[in-house]
């Protein structure tokens, strides 16, 4: 992983904390995910996909204030994480509103990330994210991910949920030319 302070490791066991201890279904995703699986890069925040049983990020926030983090609600989906005590950070934390982000949740598999045990989604996952949210550096870090992982992805789960979310045009735009991606095999 590249290297990163000590308070934004500190920040993220402790929310990794907040989330066993409250028995929060959850899973790492954002910029920490893709360098997990494609390349390390900067990153100044920690992006979190959080399953709530009240099907409301509120619930959350009650759980958040009553250990007093300070955050901010970002509409009735997301929350960002700002700070414990001294302990000053960034932490989105996005609730699973459809059954794909709970589904990313059921899927993503324990990683061993700055000494913690945290779930993480699947390398397939984070492309189909990343290329929903389709900025510049999602596209980047899906190369990353495509240069370690292609020959190893499941092209029937990519080619089902890029037809659900009518991103394979968009996939094939962007990677379609590269053979070295073996994009052809992963969307037959």
């Amino acid at each position: 992983m590249e290297k990163f302070e000590s308070n934004f490791i500190d920040s993220f066991i402790l929310m990794n904390e907040f989330f066993q201890r409250h028995q929060i279904r959850y899973c790492l995703i954002g910029g920490i995910a893709a360098g997990f699986w494609g390349e390390p890069r900067f990153t100044k925040d920690m992006d979190f996909t959080v399953v709530s049983v009240t099907g409301v990020i509120s619930a959350t926030a009650r759980l958040l204030q009553k250990e007093k983090f300070v955050f901010e609600e970002k509409g009735s989906s997301q929350i960002q994480v700002l700070k414990k005590g001294a302990l000053r950070f960034q932490a989105d934390l996005i609730l699973a509103e459809t059954e794909y982000q709970d589904w990313v949740v059921q899927r993503a598999v324990p990683v061993d990330v700055f000494g913690v045990t945290v779930p993480i989604c699947t390398a397939e996952d984070l492309i189909i994210l990343k290329l929903i949210a389709n900025r510049r550096q999602d596209l980047l870090d899906i190369e990353n991910v495509l240069k370690h992982h292609s020959s190893r992805l499941d092209g029937v789960y990519l080619k089902k949920w890029f037809e659900f979310w009518e991103i394979t045009e968009r996939f094939v735009k962007e990677f379609g030319s590269e053979p070295k991606f073996q994009i052809a095999k992963l969307l037959k």
